[in-house]
């Protein structure tokens, strides 16, 4: 490339770290793409999710700033609570804003836009934009709505809601010059729908390694401790890693065994509930939510770390969980129950994968490890967080990302300014 080329990254949740207190997919991906040929421009709301929380002062209506040099825009939208009408509102205010030609004034004009879900409102002002300014459309997709709303109990699939959320998924597929996702099987929904032949690019979540050393080797003690660390919500099966742990327990009697569960959520209180009517309450510990910054420091503090999601369709498509990542690079053996056919603990070899909501397979997956060598642990730790380092940093990830969107622009790569890893 001659010259930057400007992108214009529309995501609504992004995460930054000064307003966060960690820095999400987008940040990572645009701050090691701003080292490269290209001049990424962020553009997400005022308020954060899942609290709602406004983060602009008085009537301030946008703040640019800059951030490990990403600059980025943040679109004034209206506070809420939950998931109601005043979070539709906050959806549909950030989709006009976004349209408003005084947000973008004195903003660098884009050469592609990537418009990202969750919610396709956004994504359609992504379009819009990129109409408007004559320049490819890359339509992110991170979560398949309304799929992901339907399989999870949240939504009737024949409602209205959901129709019109799949009409218009469908419709920016079409209109996209690209379809990107951290999610591999999203590729066959694409075709499922009758899309044949649109490109797509897989860029996987990731974790950010270039300051995080690995935590020490667990020494050989009497205590032995699994450890959860996410959040508690509909999505999260933490109850029958709590059912698991309580038939470890009950197997090896003669091992000082605790399990920590690290985080928060709408259904933390449900499980505190039924660990503390569980046989070993007293080995079961319930911590709260740390920053992201804290989480693979807090992780090598377990022998062993542990995730669980329920059997949803959804998952067919691929996950791609922030705290697996973290986990990965914590280095530390890793149970994790899923029926999802891409996961990157399967991959790297770092722990056992097992079928999701069996509660037998999870517990005879916990006995494997304790019943491991110090040394066996620590290979299989070592494993994950290799893997990691050569597949999933997002300094890799971005390099992935910045050939697709090369080709897009027919534009030649110049990794020139690129700063070495």
């Amino acid at each position: 490339m001659s010259a930057k080329q400007c992108i214009w990254i529309i995501n609504h949740y992004a995460a930054l770290e000064s307003k966060d207190g960690w820095a999400g997919r987008h940040q990572a991906l645009a701050s090691h793409l701003a080292r490269q040929a290209w001049e990424p421009i962020l553009y997400l709301a005022s308020t954060g999710h899942p609290v709602g929380r406004q983060h602009l002062r008085g009537m301030t209506m946008r703040v640019s700033a800059e951030e490990d040099g990403v600059r980025h825009l943040m679109l004034r939208t209206p506070g809420y609570e939950g998931n109601g009408l005043g979070r539709m509102l906050n959806m549909a205010v950030f989709g006009l804003q976004l349209l408003l030609p005084w947000n973008r004034r004195g903003i660098t004009a884009p050469s592609l836009v990537i418009g990202s879900t969750v919610h396709p409102l956004a994504a359609w002002s992504a379009y819009r934009l990129a109409r408007t300014y004559k320049v490819p459309f890359v339509f992110e997709i991170r979560d398949v709505w309304p799929d992901a709303l339907v399989h999870l109990g949240q939504l009737d699939e024949d409602s209205l809601p959901a129709r019109a959320m799949r009409r218009l998924m469908s419709y920016l597929i079409r209109k996209a010059d690209m379809v990107l996702s951290p999610l591999p099987g999203v590729a066959d929904y694409v075709s499922a729908l009758g899309v044949q032949g649109k490109p797509f690019l897989w860029v996987s979540n990731g974790a950010e390694a270039a300051d995080l050393p690995a935590p020490r080797d667990r020494e050989d003690r009497d205590e032995f401790v699994f450890m959860y660390l996410g959040s508690f919500g509909n999505a999260m099966a933490v109850e029958h890693l709590v059912s698991a742990f309580e038939r470890v327990c009950e197997a090896r009697p003669d091992l000082r065994l605790t399990f920590r569960l690290i985080g928060d959520g709408p259904k933390k209180s449900e499980f505190e509930r039924q660990s503390a009517a569980s046989s070993v309450a007293d080995r079961i510990h319930f911590e709260p939510r740390i920053a992201r910054k804290d989480v693979v420091s807090r992780a090598g503090e377990a022998d062993c770390l542990v995730h669980s999601l329920h059997d949803h369709r959804v998952y067919d498509f691929g996950i791609s969980p922030n705290k697996l990542f973290d986990y990965l690079l914590a280095s530390r053996p890793i149970v994790f129950a899923t029926n999802a056919q891409h996961n990157p603990i399967s991959d790297s070899g770092a722990g056992r994968v097992v079928p999701a909501e069996n509660v037998e397979a999870i517990s005879d997956a916990m006995l494997a490890i304790v019943s491991m060598s110090q040394e066996e642990r620590v290979a299989l730790g070592r494993k994950g967080r290799t893997h990691l380092l050569e597949h999933y940093t997002y300094a890799a990830l971005a390099d992935k990302l910045s050939e697709g969107l090369s080709a897009l622009t027919g534009e030649a790569i110049d990794n020139s300014n690129k700063v070495q890893q």
